[in-house]
């Protein structure tokens, strides 16, 4: 059978269409049982959803049972926590493996390690979720032996609560992460730049010849010291201090943008990648701290720019800013189109870089003046 792109036109009932029509597209439309029970223009209503509407249904697991190696399995399970007995509703809408450390080298593909992030399909499907399996729940010993499925089985309601109690598994929200994630590279920031730097002491090669005995008189040589290597490789950019703002005035200027986001971090806006006629921009600031307090400050107050000059903000119901932080695979490609001379001083400027970029960007200079 040849399969061809169908049409919109019959895909969205765009007109009386009979159920084995092949459009002037090509291609055979399949859709599942549940689909003609949906009101009209639901698939329109579902694309119109904005970002923040989809994390507040996005919901972080993990200590999932053994058994569950693939987003397949992993998306009939948490279905199976949910389900109810005449119920076809779809109750996960999207399954996403979080990446590993980020890497502006070589990114590697997203590995299952029993970590995952979950879409519902309702607010209150993902909270229900939550509420069940909590966080910080005491969960019961109970038995180590897991129930396993056999080749072709499914996940039912029992058997996966059975196995979810059994091996400690728990939820998160993603605005709930987001903030543990927030306060990790914050710690992570500040444990690096008091950590000692321990010189590297290279090994004696072994010399099979005795020794010739030093004479009594003579007094005990000081062995010349080791070359020291202090540096170790910094990271490619500044975990946790870039932050994502939308909804902003198109006609206003980093100038203003500035005296506005400084309301909320006072002396941490670094610096502002904003471009006039776009209503967003990316904001670099000193700490992933200043980062949290920039994000907080929006959340909690609904403000909006009345005009391209305004640096205060005003109290409105709707357009309001909003700001958060950048994580993951946006944040390492976003630094990924810095130049490197940027990112490295955005490093030293974190406290990040230790002797060695400051030495190097130090010789810099003094190379820079000797031209003059």
């Amino acid at each position: 059978m040849r399969l061809r792109e169908p049409s919109n036109a019959a895909w969205k009932d765009k007109g009386k269409v009979p159920s084995g029509w092949v459009g002037g597209g090509g291609g055979y439309e399949v859709r599942v049982k549940w689909w003609a029970k949906l009101e009209d223009g639901w698939m329109d209503a579902l694309a119109s959803v904005e970002e923040r509407n989809w994390m507040s249904r996005t919901v972080y697991v993990e200590h999932l049972p053994r058994s569950i190696r693939s987003i397949w399995t992993l998306y009939h399970f948490i279905s199976a926590l949910l389900s109810s007995k005449g119920s076809e509703q779809q109750i996960v809408q999207d399954v996403l493996i979080p990446t590993a450390e980020p890497s502006l080298i070589a990114p590697q593909p997203g590995r299952f390690r029993g970590q995952a992030f979950v879409v519902f399909a309702s607010y209150e499907l993902a909270q229900k979720f939550c509420k069940r399996w909590a966080w910080d729940a005491p969960h019961s010993a109970g038995s180590n032996k897991q129930p396993e499925l056999k080749s072709g089985d499914r996940w039912n309601k029992e058997m996966a609560e059975e196995a979810a109690s059994s091996c400690g598994f728990r939820s998160l929200s993603k605005s709930q992460w987001d903030k543990l994630k927030a306060e990790y590279l914050e710690h992570q920031s500040r444990v690096l730049k008091q950590a000692p730097r321990h010189p590297r002491v290279t090994k004696p090669l072994d010399d099979s010849s005795p020794a010739a005995p030093a004479p009594a008189s003579a007094q005990p040589l000081r062995q010349a010291p080791a070359r020291q290597d202090y540096e170790s490789r910094p990271p490619p950019f500044p975990p946790g201090i870039l932050v994502f703002v939308k909804r902003l005035h198109p006609e206003t200027n980093k100038t203003t943008l500035r005296t506005l986001f400084s309301r909320g971090a006072p002396n941490g806006v670094e610096y502002i990648d904003f471009q006039k006629g776009i209503d967003s921009a990316h904001v670099r600031l000193r700490t992933p701290a200043d980062a949290t307090l920039l994000t907080d400050y929006f959340s909690e107050r609904e403000l909006s720019q009345k005009d391209g000059l305004d640096d205060t903000g005003q109290e409105s119901d709707t357009n309001a800013i909003e700001a958060e932080v950048v994580l993951g695979a946006r944040e390492v490609n976003y630094w990924a189109k810095v130049p490197e001379k940027v990112r490295m001083d955005a490093v030293a400027k974190a406290g990040l870089g230790g002797d060695r970029v400051g030495n190097e960007g130090a010789t810099g200079r003094r190379k820079r003046q000797r031209k003059i």
